[in-house]
């Protein structure tokens, strides 16, 4: 049987994560280009957790672009007033107009 609670749980996070990106979309002031970006491990959670296969099901469901940062050997890179070391997984996540949609779609806007 399903657990129902757990159901809601899961929906709610990803509303959760959804609404993070689309503030920073709208609202990322010295944000570039209104990116989320952070260390994928600390983001996402361990791989399987629920904030990553939240991150995944948002992304399959075409709501988010997820983009891989590379960071050279030796170069300091500063993103987002970011400064991303090396020996790090860096991720950028945007939102997409399908997840622009949804979010504004989940409240009463008239």
């Amino acid at each position: 049987m399903i657990d129902v609670e757990i159901m809601k749980a899961r929906k709610k996070l990803r509303l959760e994560l959804l609404e993070e990106v689309y503030n920073l979309h709208f609202g990322g002031e010295g944000q570039l280009n209104n990116l989320l970006i952070a260390k994928r491990d600390e983001l996402m959670g361990e791989r399987n957790s629920e904030k990553h296969l939240a991150y995944h099901y948002l992304l399959e469901s075409g709501y988010i672009y997820i983009d891989n940062i590379e960071v050279e050997d030796g170069v300091v890179t500063e993103i987002n007033h970011i400064k991303l070391e090396n020996g790090y997984d860096y991720v950028a996540i945007n939102i997409l107009l399908k997840g622009i949609d949804y979010v504004e779609s989940m409240y009463d806007l008239d």
